[in-house]
């Protein structure tokens, strides 16, 4: 991408999927506590133009990769089974028109007591010592076309 938002050029894109992919790393219950709270309060929007394509939980969207095992110290936690046949396939192709804007806005719901923003990912580790890394990513798969050069 030349321009942030936007494909260069004559080039588009046909999203068929969409993957949360969540990457906690911390000692104690810190990055148990950070799972378990974006199960509950991440949400994930596709947007081209000024229109919404499609809304979610961050759950209903399963990484379909990443750490997978057994840890006898503790759990392996992950957004779904890490296997590229457990993805949140779109019912339907999503074009995306040349030239059309587009971003995922991702909203963080804080529940009761709860909140996965103020309580874990924006304190600093000299606050919340237990966080040693945070990570959320959104990724849009897809068919990318471009003109012919």
């Amino acid at each position: 991408m030349l321009a942030a938002g936007q494909l260069p050029s004559d080039q588009s894109y046909i999203v068929l999927s969409m993957r949360v992919h969540l990457w906690f790393y911390g000692g104690n219950a810190g990055a148990a506590d950070m799972y378990q709270l974006c199960t509950n309060q991440l949400y994930v929007s596709l947007v081209m133009g000024d229109k919404a394509q499609f809304s979610s939980p961050g759950w209903f969207c399963p990484a379909g990769g990443g750490i997978d095992g057994f840890d006898p110290a503790g759990p392996v936690l992950t957004n779904g089974v890490a296997s590229a046949e457990s993805i949140l396939l779109f019912g339907k192709p999503i074009p995306m028109p040349a030239r059309q804007n587009f971003y995922v806005e991702t909203t963080l719901y804080d529940i009761e007591n709860a909140s996965l923003r103020t309580d874990y990912l924006n304190t600093g580790d000299e606050q919340e010592p237990n966080i040693a890394a945070r990570e959320i990513k959104v990724v849009i798969d897809g068919l990318h076309t471009r003109d012919v050069q």
